[in-house]
């Protein structure tokens, strides 16, 4: 077989040229080109990824002050109703108490201007929504806070907003939301008991 002279075979090799060259081409379209495409859509399924990620994490942080709450009694539900909990009549009151003795520790005169009541029957609660106008500098409102988080009672800081400041924003004017539950198992009861009236 003859040799391939370039300077001979100009022809030639210009079209071998290109053959390899539209070869090429192909490869890079069928193989090369899709997995580039693949590469940033997996980046980009991955940004997506951390989105919701991030998004989880903050769920869980939120969740995490009822989990504290509730972990402890995993192994006692009843104990927990009857004694943590207590009935409205048992706990209203002493729930009240503490808020103000909390308040006084930390030179805070908290007043309870609502209380509004939800009962859950499905799961023999009462629920109370308290809101609690207070006023103080930051360090004793954030002790404040803090200290109703980790209370004896079952607390929950639902929100707080700020409505006010004085001295030149040395004194905050705040309003802090507070949920708290007390057992009611009669409220099973009488659930049941007008199920039951429905069904006959």
């Amino acid at each position: 077989m003859r040799r391939l002279d370039v300077r001979k075979d100009t022809k030639t090799v210009l079209i071998l040229s290109i053959v390899l060259l539209l070869a090429n081409a192909g490869v890079y379209a069928f193989l090369v080109r899709p997995r580039v495409a693949a590469f940033h859509d997996l980046e980009g399924s991955g940004v997506m990824f951390k989105k919701e990620m991030s998004e989880a994490e903050r769920t869980v942080k939120t969740l995490s002050t009822y989990y504290d709450k509730l972990k402890t009694t995993q192994d006692n539900i009843g104990e927990f109703y009857d004694k943590i909990l207590g009935t409205k009549q048992e706990k209203l009151i002493s729930v009240q108490q503490e808020i103000v003795e909390i308040g006084s520790s930390y030179r805070i005169n908290p007043d309870v201007v609502s209380i509004e009541n939800k009962e859950m029957a499905d799961n023999g609660l009462e629920q109370f929504s308290i809101n609690v106008p207070v006023e103080g500098d930051y360090s004793d409102l954030r002790n404040f806070i803090a200290k109703l988080e980790s209370s004896k009672s079952f607390l929950i800081v639902e929100g707080i907003s700020l409505t006010g400041t004085k001295e030149g924003g040395l004194t905050l004017q705040m309003q802090i939301q507070l949920t708290t539950y007390f057992n009611a198992p009669w409220l099973k009861e009488t659930r049941k008991t007008k199920g039951a009236t429905r069904r006959g």
